[in-house]
């Protein structure tokens, strides 16, 4: 995939595509902390703590 990015269309700058693989890179990232989180306030709210879970989950 990051050979196609890197190819690029046309009229693309380097800038740009350098811009969008590192946002990408980020986006995969936090994908994670995205999901330990969502595991989190489940977790919380099955052990009974409401408030908890409702102030991790905002």
């Amino acid at each position: 995939m990051i050979t196609i990015c890197k190819s690029g269309a046309a009229n693309e700058s380097a800038c740009y595509t350098d811009f969008a693989i590192r946002a990408f890179c980020i986006y995969l990232c936090m994908i994670v902390f995205a999901c330990v989180n969502k595991a989190c306030f489940i977790f919380l709210q099955a052990m009974g703590k409401p408030l908890s879970s409702t102030a991790l989950s905002r």
